[in-house]
């Protein structure tokens, strides 16, 4: 099996707000509006419509200069975010939060409950920059 950290990133226009690797991207943010991402990381992004189908063949984001870097809140600071980017139909929530689930680190204990398999709230909430509730989170893991 290939090694994921090895694994080539390809550069993806950013369409809705995204926290990724201590950065906030925003498609309306000049120095921000291309994420590098894997082939994995990409699929759950792709499937909310959050970033473009198609990887960028023109230039890579490493190519950008990030001026304003926003570090993801750890679960515990999280203010609920940009409340007013926050999508309000259902479908879309769900599809947003199985998204940012995927892209939660299995191997780091902090986000998950203790049966290892949930999800907390508020790491999901730090991903996706607003507030859910542990019912849309239940409902996401389906």
């Amino acid at each position: 099996m290939p090694d994921p950290k090895s694994e080539k990133k390809k550069a993806y226009d950013v369409k809705s707000s995204i926290r990724h690797s201590g950065n906030l991207y925003r498609p309306d943010d000049d120095d921000l509006n291309i994420i590098e991402l894997t082939a994995k990381e990409a699929a759950p992004l792709i499937a909310c419509n959050a970033i473009s189908k198609e990887p960028r063949e023109d230039k890579a984001a490493s190519e950008k200069k990030p001026s304003n870097v926003s570090p993801i809140k750890s679960p515990a600071e999280n203010d609920g975010g940009d409340k007013d980017k926050a999508p309000t139909a259902p479908a879309e929530r769900i599809t947003a939060i199985k998204a940012a689930i995927a892209t939660l680190d299995k191997g780091d204990e902090s986000l998950w409950l203790k049966d290892g398999e949930t999800p907390d709230v508020k790491a999901i909430e730090a991903v996706l920059g607003y507030d859910i509730t542990a019912g849309e989170r239940n409902e996401a893991m389906g």
